[in-house]
């Protein structure tokens, strides 16, 4: 998967720093988007073959990051960290 950096400040909670699928942390807020498809998640387990197991923020469904990425429409993804301040 390739990862771009995300520089657009989409709301005040929303940090300016880019993120890699392999710097992210059990107990923080995500967002992450593919074409127009968005999804805000918590992480909630880093399981030890790298995946990660997360709940949406508005659905409280889980599921994996390989999972949501494997139904996307491209290989590229924007991934940034939502600030709860």
């Amino acid at each position: 998967m390739v990862f771009h950096l995300f520089y657009a400040i989409k709301d005040k909670s929303t940090s300016f720093m880019p993120i890699a699928k392999d710097v992210l942390r059990v107990g923080k807020y995500y967002g992450i988007r593919n074409f127009s498809d968005e999804h805000r998640f918590e992480v909630l387990e880093i399981q030890a073959d790298g995946d990660v197991l997360a709940k949406d923020l508005d659905t409280l469904e889980k599921f994996t990051l390989n999972e949501l990425m494997q139904y996307g429409r491209a290989e590229n993804y924007d991934m940034w960290e939502i600030r709860k301040d």
